[in-house]
């Protein structure tokens, strides 16, 4: 999955608040996700035209349109989530709404500035394409989520869409999970890229210990380990703007997980947006998300 880059985005936007003789109510609203480049849309905010930023907040009086006829737009404000796109027109951002809660902001903003620094790094000389050389040997397979490979990963009890991530090796793969009763609950093979997302059919997850295996065709394997518990640490309830859509509440849980909750509940915040692939409305934040998550293990 390529992951999409998140600019800085909460302080920009009260740089420019700060222009007005008035200070702006606060945001109401936030980007969740769009198609395409974030310079294909528009938003009309106080006196000035800005680009579209995953994760914006908006405020009230801002104008959300497209610049040309392609493309789509999801908000989410006032606990909908409104669809901006050539049939519907621009979308207006009104008064009432009540305002995002400060640690949601704070959120938005934490993940704009990370995403901000890795794509200045992105943007450094690196080696040119085949600098390796063709006799030189593939990278060790290494497991792609932290916490995984050290055993101290935690995720939920209950039936989940599964999915595990990697990097290395030499295709194709083999993927195979043993319960905590010795029980192979997954066993996929053939596998041409780095991760495996089951979206056929759930997979039951009872309490304990799960062992993880990836091997390549090689015959060169990497184990890990991660543990099932009925319950997780709670995601704080001030995260959640009022009436906030379930999907978005999914999204926002799974970010916080990755972005501000410990290390060992990366892993769940991985299965949570694995959960949310094939939402339209969602796909290009989750893919985001996603990559997000396996580049920091690196």
């Amino acid at each position: 999955m390529t992951a999409k880059l998140l600019p800085g985005i909460l302080g920009a936007a009260l740089c420019a608040a700060s222009t007005f003789a008035a200070p702006l109510p606060g945001p109401t609203g936030f980007v969740v996700s769009f198609s395409g480049r974030g310079t294909d849309y528009v938003i009309h905010h106080g006196n000035r035209d800005e680009p579209v930023e995953f994760g914006r907040p908006l405020y009230p009086g801002d104008v959300v349109a497209l610049k040309g006829a392609g493309g789509h737009i999801v908000l989410s404000v006032g606990g909908s989530l409104p669809v901006v796109d050539g049939a519907s027109g621009p979308y207006v951002v009104h008064k009432g709404w009540r305002v995002l809660p400060t640690r949601l902001r704070n959120l938005l903003a934490m993940i704009g500035s990370a995403f901000a620094r890795d794509a200045a790094a992105d943007e450094l000389p690196g080696a040119p394409a085949g600098a390796r050389g063709p006799d030189a040997l593939p990278p060790p397979l290494a497991l792609g989520i932290d916490g995984i490979a050290d055993g101290s990963a935690h995720i939920a009890a209950g039936p989940r869409r599964f999915g595990v991530a990697w990097r290395g090796g030499v295709a194709p793969y083999a993927v195979a999970v043993r319960a905590p009763d010795g029980r192979t609950v997954v066993n996929v093979m053939d596998l041409k890229h780095c991760e495996l997302a089951i979206a056929s059919h759930p997979i039951s997850f009872v309490p304990g210990a799960y062992t993880v295996e990836i091997r390549d065709a090689t015959g060169r394997s990497v184990v890990g380990h991660f543990k099932v518990d009925d319950s997780l640490p709670a995601v704080p309830e001030d995260l959640f703007p009022p009436d906030t859509d379930d999907d978005v509440k999914t999204l926002l849980a799974a970010m916080w997980r990755a972005h501000e909750g410990p290390r060992a509940l990366r892993y769940e915040a991985y299965l949570e947006l694995l959960a949310l692939i094939g939402d339209p409305k969602l796909d290009d934040t989750v893919e985001n998300q996603i990559g997000y998550l396996k580049h920091v293990s690196h």
